[in-house]
């Protein structure tokens, strides 16, 4: 494979704490690993993280905002070894939706399988980390098969979105679990997932891989999935987009601006018939791109690298503007189909920027480097300027050691790209200084 994959794969997201330093008490109410469920919830006297998500903080009203302290949050395993769960169960309103995000400067770990319950609505889960307790031993590979095995560590665990209306599920990372990464089910109605970074997640079993990066269906209200970036641990049998159904839905769905790479096949398609279906300006490279079984669909402006794109048996289907480079379009049983496709190189490397909506100091950046230059410029437009520290960083590994560190000397950053056709990196505003600490020296 011709490309970083990492120790150097690249994707450039950026990533700045809120605009508040690192231990300044804002308003809002406190969770910290030693919190107690009776106490007030304040920086001081924090509130345990299990009756702060299931609602059982009644002093939480809609506006409000619970910051999580830094640590890793995990319960023990129960008797017969199954993974602990969480419940999320928080109401907040359209007009004044409940936050809860991680504190500035600081890294909340939650190790555990968590499920966003029936009574949540109107919800922002923001810059949480779920993944395996740092120094746990995670264990991927069972000898039994199906999609809910035994055999796997009680370490690590999904986020499973079970329900809640109008909820924005923003810049969480999802990564190294034994089991998936997001399962954002039919329940989620009007509901939002945006730049989040869901990786290496997954087992393997006798019969194939499991685990995908996110797996979902949708009937009622619009399902957006927006500027990720997607992996997944092994490949074969995995997706980073699968939304797929044998006996439910799958209707309404915005998938637009994700980075998906190297390992995991980016599938819309089931049983059902799926209607109302847009995908575009997501960027692939080395999957394929599968688009199913359906009454209409868009599938626009995606540049496909290595990453052949399939349409088959569909009613009506617009597949225009996409760049499809070292893989075919094939459309099968396809009744009315518009639009036109280039497959031809460019001459020059191609490079996505994507500002994040909820971050303004962080965006996402892609790297196809079809000449397979030995460096290429990134123009900045404003995320940094010259004279600001930055960091590059594996998405695999956002808080370990940086790829590469510097100064931004003009309105320019050149990437080292050693000839390598693809690249997708994590940058953060802020030298090696600014990374969270490890769990083991966060505030308990």
């Amino acid at each position: 494979m011709n490309a970083r994959i990492f120790t150097v794969v690249m994707a450039i997201a950026i990533f700045t704490c809120p605009a508040w330093a690192a231990g300044k008490v804002e308003p809002g109410y406190y969770v910290a690993p030693n919190g107690k469920a009776a106490a007030a919830g304040t920086y001081e006297d924090p509130w345990d993280i299990v009756s702060a998500l299931a609602g059982q903080q009644k002093a939480v009203q809609p506006g409000d905002t619970i910051w999580i302290r830094g640590g890793v949050y995990a319960q023990k395993a129960g008797a017969s070894g199954e993974r602990p769960q969480f419940t999320i169960k928080l109401a907040g309103t359209e007009q004044k939706p409940i936050v809860v995000r991680t504190a500035a400067g600081e890294r909340a770990i939650i190790d555990g399988i968590t499920s966003v319950a029936k009574g949540t609505d109107y919800l922002t889960l923001q810059d949480l980390e779920w993944c395996p307790t740092p120094g746990a031993k995670a264990v991927y590979e069972t000898n039994q098969s199906g999609s809910w095995p035994g055999g796997l560590s009680p370490t690590g665990g999904d986020l499973r979105i079970d329900s809640g209306k109008g909820c924005k599920y923003v810049n969480l990372y999802i990564h190294d679990n034994p089991s998936g990464g997001s399962g954002f089910w039919v329940g989620a109605t009007d509901s939002e997932m945006y730049g989040c970074i869901i990786v290496n997640n997954g087992w393997k079993g006798p019969d194939r891989h499991h685990g995908h990066a996110v797996y979902t269906q949708n009937n009622e209200g619009l399902k957006k999935i927006t500027n990720c970036v997607l992996s997944t641990r092994n490949g074969d049998g995995q997706y980073t987009i699968h939304a797929y159904t044998e006996g439910g839905f799958l209707k309404n769905f915005d998938i637009e601006e994700n980075i998906c790479y190297a390992k995991g096949t980016f599938l819309v398609g089931g049983a059902k018939v799926a209607e109302h279906i847009k995908v575009r300006k997501n960027y692939l490279y080395n999957m394929p791109m599968q688009i199913k079984n359906g009454a209409d669909c868009a599938i626009e402006d995606n540049v496909l690298l290595k990453s052949p794109l399939l349409v088959r048996k569909y009613q009506q289907a617009t597949v225009n503007g996409n760049l499809i480079v070292g893989g075919e379009f094939k459309p099968e049983l396809v009744e009315k189909l518009e639009g036109k496709n280039k497959t031809e190189a460019p001459a020059e490397p191609m490079v996505i920027l994507q500002p994040n909506k909820f971050d303004t100091g962080r965006a996402n950046l892609a790297i196809f480097n079809f000449p397979k230059a030995a460096s290429v410029d990134v123009k900045l437009a404003g995320f940094l300027k010259k004279g600001d520290a930055y960091r590059l960083m594996n998405p695999e590994d956002l808080f370990g050691k940086p790829i590469f560190t510097g100064k931004v000397a003009g309105e320019k950053l050149t990437v080292p790209m050693k000839g390598d056709d693809f690249a997708v990196f994590i940058v953060f505003k802020g030298d090696e200084k600014t990374i969270p600490p490890m769990p083991a020296t966060m505030p308990k």
